[in-house]
């Protein structure tokens, strides 16, 4: 009658499906457990594993464009409208007359009427 109970005779031929899902049960925990030795605790393993990528040549600073190809701007006036911060057609094509005037009134020196100036920048 013991060898009936016992699953590790060797007389036994029948299938054991507890002992089956004990195997299985271990086998399952032992994965589950290394899996989560591996996983990172908190985000700032995840930081410290980040590649940093060079900034692409779209994301640098754009060269700065000739503002003298205006008409009415010569080199006094593209300088000081660099100095602002206005170093491209683009950028300029943006701004109203009236936001031009007040970076030149802010520099001092004399005003130039920049109506057509970014008309003609957002044809460059």
């Amino acid at each position: 009658m013991l060898e009936k109970i016992n699953p590790f005779s060797a007389q036994r031929k029948q299938f054991s499906p507890w002992w089956f899902g004990l195997k299985l049960g271990l086998i399952l925990a032992l994965v589950a457990w290394w899996w989560m030795q591996y996983q990172p605790q908190d985000g700032e393993e995840m930081e410290e594993q980040q590649i940093v990528l060079p900034p692409d040549e779209e994301d640098a600073a754009p060269a700065p464009d000739d503002l003298t190809q205006i008409t009415g701007v010569g080199p006094k006036y593209a300088g000081v409208l660099q100095d602002a911060g206005i170093t491209t057609f683009a950028r300029l094509a943006e701004m109203t007359p009236e936001e031009i005037r007040k970076v030149f009134e802010a520099a001092g020196g004399r005003l130039p009427y920049p109506t057509t100036w970014p008309q003609q920048a957002a044809q460059f």
